[in-house]
């Protein structure tokens, strides 16, 4: 393959520890929501702990299918491909912000 053909769009694998992630909710349980990353063309996982600092009655108030979120990568197993997710780490500036505009 030359190198005029070569992918450029995922220089890497995985994303790194403590960055910050933008992600598309792709399915949401009663204990996780799994996220899809475009950026790296791989999907995550948000634990239930790591959802919000608050108290929530169920997931969909925090997140919903298809919802953009940015999110904070807490940790990353390149053996096993896991990427774990968090949504209450991310500071966001303005308190009304809860997802990314279209």
């Amino acid at each position: 393959m030359s190198k005029s053909n070569e992918c450029r769009m995922y220089p890497q694998e995985f994303p790194d520890i403590d960055s910050l992630v933008m992600g598309v909710i792709s399915h949401v349980d009663k204990s996780n929501i799994t996220v899809y990353l475009p950026e790296y063309n791989t999907g995550g996982l948000v634990l239930t702990k790591e959802l919000s600092g608050k108290r929530i009655r169920t997931i969909r108030q925090v997140a919903k299918l298809h919802e953009k979120k940015i999110l904070r990568v807490i940790e990353v197993d390149t053996n096993k491909g896991y990427i774990d997710l968090s949504i209450k780490s991310v500071k966001v500036d303005s308190p009304n912000t809860k997802s990314v505009q279209q």
